[in-house]
């Protein structure tokens, strides 16, 4: 069975890849190194021989919240955004490593480098799928006998 990211997991991979650790790259270097490792996961749907920027970008934005461990520090943009509601400092442009996005990284590294490539059905369609088949009543119903026979 092949291994399945998500894609805020292969963003930071990517990230890695590229030397976020020790040096902060802008959204679009990102996104084009995500294409170039799995192209039917950060790809246009109408046309998937483009990277997809807004999927990177929300997957960064994803990994640099508390509630996934803080993996990256940074922000994609020219406005100030949050930081101006918030009046936090500014934070600079672009994305790097934190200490622990670095160690997830490294802990991770042999996952990524041992997986087979992502399907070549498009991801994104793939990903909506199995959202409304998630939702759907019979699903619901088949869950809650999985739940109460474990």
């Amino acid at each position: 069975m092949t291994e399945t990211f998500t894609n805020r997991e292969m963003v930071v991979y990517a990230l890695y890849s590229l030397g976020g650790a020790t040096k902060r790259f802008h959204t679009e270097d990102i996104a084009l190194k995500c294409y170039e490792l799995w192209p039917s996961a950060f790809s246009w749907t109408k046309y998937p021989q483009y990277p997809d920027k807004d999927i990177v970008r929300v997957a960064l934005t994803d990994a640099r919240k508390e509630k996934y461990g803080y993996l990256l520090d940074g922000r994609s943009g020219q406005t100030r955004g949050q930081s101006n509601r918030t009046k936090r400092e500014k934070a600079a442009d672009g994305w790097s490593l934190t200490d622990s996005g670095v160690h997830w990284s490294e802990a991770n590294k042999q996952r990524f480098e041992s997986a087979g490539p992502v399907t070549k059905k498009h991801r994104q369609k793939s990903m909506l799928f199995l959202r409304r088949v998630k939702k759907h009543k019979v699903f619901a119903l088949y869950d809650d006998i999985q739940t109460s026979t474990t």
